[in-house]
């Protein structure tokens, strides 16, 4: 997490194990701010020593279901970042809920995936973001329902993702929260399943 961050920040970095940190180049960071203050949630992820993406979320205290969503790119280990381009949010990159992970299975295919959801018309909707030629370009995608439970997204409240994790190059898993009744604070049910891929999050 990050309160207060700058619009400029830096990232601290190793070559050495840890046993000496360097600081990167600052880079520019979309924030949504009220009052020079925004909370943030922050997803890193290394493909390898050199190449690795950044992912940040910022929350202004005064539009609390509104997050602007920063996407940066490093090649050389961390010292500098790079604005990655977003097909899907050319204009406003903002969203009701942060995205909460990113994860590249190749310097190639990736996904970000939205750390919670809820639909304009009610229920809830998390969407996947998928590239397939380095984040030039993002595909959005919808998670599907649980087959047992067709109507858990719909009859939520709101949803929320967690923990999502790479097993290999073609399997990942994360956790689906889904709560019923919070609006109304009584009889609130808390619902989780366990989503999975074997084929690169082509399905779940």
């Amino acid at each position: 997490s990050c309160n207060g961050i700058q619009s400029e920040p830096r990232i601290l970095y190793t070559t050495n194990g840890g046993q000496s940190w360097n600081t990167s180049q600052p880079f520019e960071v979309d924030l949504n701010y009220v009052d020079d203050y925004a909370e943030c949630d922050v997803a890193l992820n290394m493909i390898d020593a050199d190449t690795g993406w950044l992912q940040i979320s910022s929350q202004a205290v005064r539009f609390a279901d509104q997050y602007n969503n920063s996407l940066h790119r490093t090649t050389n280990g961390g010292a500098t970042w790079n604005k990655a381009t977003h097909h899907w949010c050319e204009h406003s990159c903002r969203t009701h809920f942060p995205l909460s992970d990113i994860i590249f299975v190749n310097d190639q295919d990736g996904w970000l995936l939205e750390g919670g959801g809820h639909s304009d018309i009610g229920g809830s909707s998390i969407k996947f973001y998928i590239t397939s030629d380095g984040g030039f370009e993002w595909v959005i995608r919808e998670l599907d329902p649980p087959l047992d439970n067709p109507q858990l997204l719909m009859a939520s409240d709101y949803c929320t993702t967690h923990d999502l994790n790479l097993l290999s190059e073609q399997v990942a898993r994360f956790y689906l929260r889904c709560v019923v009744g919070y609006e109304s604070s009584k009889n609130v049910q808390v619902t989780g399943y366990l989503y999975a891929t074997d084929n690169s999050g082509k399905n779940w």
